[in-house]
């Protein structure tokens, strides 16, 4: 006997199983954005920002020729577009796989140079000193003394390796939300005619949307960030990776592609090219396209790669 229970389980299922499918084959529906918002543990390599906990809108950089770490105001929508990658923080996984809760943060514009934090409890400074080892210096490796889950991102106490000292003050890591999906670039009918050649151009490019503009004019180290910020969406929502592993040093320019298919009659054809935006600005035009293929006599759809 099916109860009202296994109703709605067969109902969530069905959902599931269609916003499953949607993310990954536009043909079977309107397709889904799927987003990392910023309150997750960065990805190793990701850039990440360290913003102060008592004055929103500052945030941590390395101070040139003093080795200390300061704060400076910056807006956070334009916080990846700072001079010099001044305030960016390479997230890396320095404690190996067993220490897990172990890490460091290189600068982005200092290679191998670390946040570090001061052993002397009565300065509270936080500074940068070089490692050409961080996995084995333990100098350059921070420890989470305490965290929570906030809007503003992830509010975080950092303490020494050995756990013995601690940042005074909460930092906020801010992680730019990263978002894949789809969106149709082409589309055509047949009629009542037997056969149609038709031809389906699109770019593969990045670029970056302002409020007067789009441009492709950005640093490539922005290429790179944004790169390495997509293959994380792409390894925590378990959905497609392979074409976040496509030649990404090429896309300061467009590239054209073309697709050709005969289109037989009374049919509907719709080509769907993947994307993914980064920090609400970029937009990043994958070379990967989904063929959708629509009877118009009896609305069946089937789909071709």
């Amino acid at each position: 006997m099916t109860t009202v229970w296994h109703v709605v389980l067969i109902t969530v299922i069905s959902i599931c199983l269609t916003t499953i499918c949607c993310i990954s084959n536009p043909c079977c529906g309107p397709p889904s954005l799927v987003c990392n918002d910023h309150t997750h543990w960065p990805s190793d390599g990701q850039v990440v920002y360290l913003e102060d906990d008592q004055q929103p809108g500052y945030w941590a950089y390395p101070r040139a020729g003093s080795r200390v770490v300061g704060f400076a105001s910056h807006p956070k929508a334009d916080i990846m577009d700072a001079t010099q990658n001044w305030p960016g923080w390479i997230y890396r996984h320095c404690g190996g796989k067993e220490l897990t809760n172990i890490f460091c943060l290189e600068s982005q514009r200092y290679q191998n140079y670390f946040l570090c934090l001061s052993k002397f409890r009565v300065l509270n400074l936080l500074y940068y000193g070089y490692s050409s080892d961080p996995e084995i210096d333990i100098n350059v490796q921070l420890k989470v003394y305490k965290y929570e889950m906030k809007r503003r991102g992830l509010r975080v106490k950092f303490a020494t390796f050995q756990g013995d000292e601690e940042f005074p003050h909460y930092l906020y890591i801010y992680i730019p939300v990263s978002c894949e999906g789809w969106e149709k670039v082409g589309e055509t009918s047949s009629g009542n005619i037997t056969k149609v050649g038709w031809t389906c151009s699109y770019l593969q490019e990045m670029t970056k949307q302002t409020i007067h503009k789009q441009s492709i004019d950005f640093p490539s180290d922005t290429i790179e960030e944004a790169t390495i910020a997509i293959k994380s969406l792409a390894l925590k929502r378990l959905i497609s990776y392979s074409w976040a592993n496509e030649q990404t040093s090429t896309l300061k320019e467009s590239r054209s592609h073309e697709y050709t298919i005969d289109v037989p009659a009374n049919t509907r054809v719709e080509i769907w090219q993947k994307y993914a935006i980064y920090a609400k600005a970029y937009k990043w035009k994958s070379a990967t396209i989904q063929t959708c293929i629509f009877s118009e006599k009896t609305n069946n759809t089937s789909s071709l790669l």
